[in-house]
C-alpha cells in the first residue's frame, strides 16, 4: 500500500502565472503566501494556512489566517513560529517571508521562483 508522504511547502500568489488575472478581485489584498503540508506526489495537501498582506493606511502588513483544521501547524511548523516574533516590529515583504521559508527548508511551489 502506498502511503502519501507530505512535505512542507508554500506558494506565493504574486509569483503565480494567474496573479494578474485574479488580483483584480481582491482590492484590499496585496499578496498572499499559502503555507502547508503538501503531498509529495502533487496530489493535494494535508492542511494549509495563509500569510496575507493587507492594505493598512499607506502600507501593507502581514496577517496570518488559519482555520481550525490547520491548528496542528503550530506544532508541526514550530521552527517557523519561533521565527515570527523576531519579525514583530518589521514590516516584512512576501519575498522576505519566502526567503525565510526557504531557509527553514520549505519547498517553493510558486510558478516563478525567487532569483
Amino acid at each position: 500500500m502506498n502511503e502519501t508522504r507530505f512535505i512542507k511547502g508554500f506558494t506565493c500568489f504574486s509569483r503565480q502565472d494567474y496573479f494578474e488575472s485574479n488580483h483584480v478581485f481582491e482590492k484590499d489584498i496585496v499578496d498572499r503566501i499559502m503555507i502547508g503540508n503538501y503531498a509529495e506526489n502533487g496530489c493535494g495537501c494535508e492542511y494549509e494556512m495563509t500569510m496575507v498582506w493587507v492594505k493598512l493606511d499607506d502600507a501593507s502588513t502581514p496577517r496570518l489566517c488559519v482555520f481550525n483544521d490547520a491548528f496542528i501547524a503550530f506544532k508541526e511548523h514550530a521552527k517557523l513560529f519561533d521565527e515570527l516574533p523576531r519579525l514583530n516590529d518589521v514590516n516584512f515583504s512576501p519575498d522576505e517571508f519566502s526567503w525565510l521559508l526557504i531557509k527553514l527548508g520549505y519547498k517553493d511551489f510558486s510558478d516563478t521562483k525567487l532569483a
